[in-house]
């Protein structure tokens, strides 16, 4: 059963084609599951499958973005936060905080979005608990 985490985190450098952009980290689960980002799910298996260190590069109509795999650091924000593992028919788990129920449903609706899943597909949703921070 794979887990994806906040483990999963990427430094991603914009290249030839986009203007100056600052680098940023962003998490796997962000960019499999904000409606900024649109990539494909072959490159996301591919994002999955990285070692840290490692670098891939997308490229699109406008240009290329580069991704690199970092390892996450602790995330004081995220200090004490409800956990929940959303698990799907094909034994997809995806471990997000949640502050209520509305913010669950939400997380609910963004992964099946992205997958995408059905409602059929949605196996379980567990509250794991309180995580004292989110290498846990």
């Amino acid at each position: 059963m794979e887990t994806v985490t906040e483990r999963n985190f990427f430094e991603v450098t914009w290249g030839k084609g986009y203007p100056p952009t600052e680098k940023r980290g962003i998490s796997l689960e962000d960019l499999v599951f904000s409606n900024e980002w649109e990539l494909d799910n072959a490159f996301i298996q591919r994002l999955k499958a990285m070692d840290v260190g490692e670098k891939l590069k997308y490229s699109d109509l406008s240009g290329d973005v580069f991704f690199e795999k970092m390892v996450l650091e602790y995330n004081p924000a995220r200090k004490n936060q409800t956990w929940y593992a959303i698990e799907m028919a094909d034994g997809h788990v995806c471990q997000r905080p949640a502050t209520d129920l509305v913010e669950v449903v939400k997380q609910v609706n963004k992964l099946m979005r992205a997958v995408p899943y059905y409602e059929d597909d949605l196996v379980s949703i567990k509250k794991m608990g309180t995580k004292e921070n989110n290498d846990a």
